[in-house]
């Protein structure tokens, strides 16, 4: 019973470690602005996750679900939304000398049909997307053709 118990103890403090070492890595959009996408995910210079960035970052999740909202897909994004399944960690982007942040998120378990590739500017407040759904693609804030080259390729 002794081992037991030690064991819980010991797992119940790993448990607690891990969540404080996430918890100190989430940052804002500015600063995965300078995160390094190759970074492994213990390091302190990885990406943060979008999940995670709207948490800190109130104009974020303001400016992400707007947009979301204005292109009729806030019920998909918004709250528990199908679309916030899966996502990628946020990634710096160039794009004509002003740095994005980039992600995909998707439906789990159909990520190969109902996803949103989507880049997001700080400073410019900036959303871009295309959203994916049944083998038809839908431009959300009138992305230049550069961004939607990058979107597509994401």
């Amino acid at each position: 019973m002794k081992v037991i118990c030690k064991k819980l103890v010991f797992i119940f403090v790993l448990l607690g470690t891990v969540n404080l070492h996430v918890q100190a890595k989430v940052i804002t959009a500015d600063q995965a602005l300078t995160c390094d996408a190759n970074a492994s995910v213990n390091s302190t210079n990885s990406c943060p996750y979008p999940f995670d960035v709207e948490s800190t970052d109130p104009m974020f999740k303001n400016s992400l679900s707007t947009s979301m909202e204005r292109a009729g897909l806030g019920e998909l994004w918004n709250g528990d939304g199908i679309l916030r399944g899966p996502a990628t960690p946020l990634i710096p982007v160039s794009i004509a000398g002003v740095t994005w942040l980039g992600s995909t998120s998707c439906e789990a378990h159909n990520c190969s049909n109902h996803f949103i590739n989507y880049l997001y500017q700080p400073a410019l407040k900036g959303f871009v997307a295309l959203y994916h759904h049944d083998d038809n693609n839908y431009l959300i804030g009138n992305p230049d053709v550069t961004q939607v080259a990058l979107l597509k390729k994401m």
